[in-house]
């Protein structure tokens, strides 16, 4: 639930290994990094807010939509505050990690390693933005966050693909995930947004979560795209199909863009 209605009432306090919300996640996180092995699971960090998520969801997107045109400065400081506040959640949950034995780097939430120090991050919000306002909003704090990092990994949905030249700004940006919304836009567009990316010599993650997609539009997604540094995930029915799925996918690949 919200907490303010206006940018100005926002106050994020520095993060604090006390906080009882805090405490109740790493009294969750402690048996899984207490008896992980390589050949059993790898624990793996939170998938983090960005640092305009988190004032969405301080807010609701509605009230920092007005906010960031009524009082940008106001918005671009809670912003950056909340970098800080990840900056330091993250370091001390990756310090638990190697405390517990994870030495060369971190796994993520959709089982992808990050090598060093790395997260997935996510910035929902930049779905309800144009590029001027992503550029404007979301490129410092979120450069401040991944400039902390090795491996970072940033989240977002395909309504968002507006923003993709801004996205590829971050400083540090280690690789993109795009999301497949079920408003659009269509396949056709979410490569040519993929391919920004790869121009840019980023890897890219690309699929459909929850929304089964036609035979024809996975094919021309592998295809479309260059296979180096691409991860697809894609659904399927069963088992069965699954195995088949990969086949093809393989085959897909194998005279994808290049």
């Amino acid at each position: 639930m919200p907490v303010a209605e206006q940018i100005g009432d926002v106050r994020l306090k520095p993060f604090n290994r006390a906080d009882p919300l805090w405490v109740q996640y790493e009294q969750r996180l402690e048996d899984l990094l207490k008896h992980w092995a390589w050949d059993s699971y790898l624990p793996s960090l939170a998938d983090y807010l960005g640092p305009m998520d988190i004032l969405a969801g301080m807010m609701g997107p509605v009230n920092l939509a007005l906010a960031m045109i009524e009082e940008p400065l106001e918005v671009q400081m809670r912003a950056m505050d909340a970098a800080d506040f990840l900056v330091d959640m993250i370091a001390y949950e990756v310090g638990l990690h190697r405390s517990a034995g994870m030495r060369d780097g971190v796994t993520d939430g959709f089982e992808v390693w990050l090598e060093g120090t790395g997260v997935r991050g996510s910035e929902d919000f930049a779905a309800l933005v144009g590029l001027d306002h992503f550029r404007q909003f979301f490129v410092e704090p979120l450069s401040r966050v991944y400039g902390s990092l090795n491996s970072c990994f940033l989240h977002t949905h395909s309504a968002a693909i507006q923003c993709f030249p801004g996205i590829l700004e971050v400083h540090n940006l280690g690789a993109v995930e795009l999301g497949n919304d079920p408003g659009g836009p269509g396949w056709e567009k979410r490569v040519a947004a993929g391919r920004l990316v790869q121009a840019a010599g980023k890897p890219l993650q690309m699929g459909s979560w929850n929304i089964p997609l036609p035979r024809e539009q996975m094919e021309g997604i592998v295809r479309g795209l260059d296979p180096r540094g691409l991860m697809v995930r894609f659904q399927a029915a069963n088992a069965a199909e699954a195995r088949e799925l990969g086949v093809a996918v393989r085959e897909w690949g194998a005279s994808g863009r290049v």
